[in-house]
């Protein structure tokens, strides 16, 4: 048996800063009447969402018509646009880490106190306000694709990135041990490996960002930044339950024969070796001190048994292997002041492994 217990603290300020290790978003566009296009200077935009930390945001368009909402936590929001007392027109659209997303907003009297639009995606052929490569994967987008519940599997999406058998990415011809792995912005990797040093709560994240290039010399990485944005809580309680379990009878299951070039047997009539596996979760994120001071907090738990099946040199079942873990979480953010947070955040992951050497003559018994 192994037992492996890792503990993450992270404390950081949330400032509004442009480079590696960015955990918020930023709203900007032009406000613009529907008819005649003019520029509406001195309307009132109003941001609200549930990943908000704190009060609503409110921007009022300068002379230009321009706006900007900075320092968004990832997630959907709703942006209200109202003028002279009027009735105000909503608009909803998706944030993403370290990223400017556009909204133009078309504003008419006919318009006001229509319902909520749900603007897709914009996939943009450039991003001119960064230099750096790669992608953002938003957990609600992601949970719902047919791959491993781990964020190592996630990042296998972005172009450049391929995956080894021990779940650590090679980027553009970089090794496994030439990535960073951070964690709401601060550093996490593994001292000695240079790899992951710890799973996480796949439900307590709110978007995995992958930088492949483009970054400063000074995160000594030669591969790629994996940077796991966490949930921060808000100011409405809520909370959210899963599980997901794959058992014997669904999963494909072939023999393989002597030698490598033999290749797999789907016809040789062997029995499936015992193969189970079990994950279930809870999170609860909401306000401990309104507009103040948030929490977020959840523990996952996974079970997988599986084993090598029988076959040469001895063709003797080995023993089955059970992989068991908790991932437990909790997260406080405090806002310092209207411009600074301050965030407190535990991990764990305590890991059982029971025969570990599972391949066939060298399994334990």
């Amino acid at each position: 048996m192994k037992n492996i217990f890792v503990f993450v603290l992270v404390a950081c300020a949330a400032t509004q800063v442009l480079a590696v290790g960015e955990n918020v978003g930023r709203i900007t566009g032009v406000v613009r009447e529907a008819t005649g296009k003019d520029i509406l200077p001195g309307a009132t935009v109003t941001v609200t969402g549930k990943a908000l930390i704190g009060a609503p945001r409110v921007a009022v368009t300068d002379d230009q018509g321009t706006y900007e909402v900075v320092n968004l936590p990832p997630g959907d929001y709703d942006v209200t646009v109202s003028l002279g007392g009027q009735n105000p027109m909503t608009r909803r659209v998706n944030v993403r880490v370290a990223q400017a997303t556009p909204l133009d907003i078309l504003w008419s009297a006919e318009m006001q106190g229509e319902t909520v639009t749900i603007l897709g995606e914009e996939r943009h052929a450039t991003r001119p306000d960064t230099s750096t490569t790669g992608q953002s994967f938003t957990m609600d987008k992601q949970n719902n694709l047919p791959v491993a519940r781990q964020y190592q599997s996630i990042v296998t999406f972005a172009p450049g990135v391929t995956q080894n058998a021990s779940g650590n990415p090679y980027v553009k011809g970089a090794n496994s041990r030439n990535n960073r792995i951070l964690i709401d912005g601060l550093d996490t990797s593994d001292p000695l490996t240079n790899t992951f040093s710890a799973n996480i709560n796949q439900d307590a994240l709110a978007e995995v960002q992958v930088l492949t290039g483009g970054f400063e010399a000074k995160y000594n990485a030669l591969g790629a930044i994996q940077n796991l944005v966490t949930n921060s809580g808000g100011d409405d309680l809520h909370f959210d339950v899963s599980f997901y379990t794959q058992q014997k009878n669904t999963q494909d299951f072939f023999l393989s024969g002597t030698n490598l070039y033999d290749g797999p047997r789907p016809f040789s009539g062997a029995d499936a070796p015992p193969l189970s596996r079990y994950s279930t979760s809870v999170n609860f994120n909401g306000p401990v001190l309104r507009h103040k001071l948030w929490f977020s907090a959840g523990l996952e738990y996974d079970r997988t048994a599986a084993v090598t099946p029988a076959g040469p040199p001895l063709n003797q079942q080995a023993p089955n292997r059970v992989f068991a873990n908790f991932y437990p979480r909790l997260k406080l953010t405090w806002a310092a002041t209207e411009a600074d947070k301050v965030t407190v955040e535990g991990l764990g992951d305590p890991t059982t492994i029971d025969y570990v050497f599972n391949n066939g003559a060298a399994a334990n018994s």
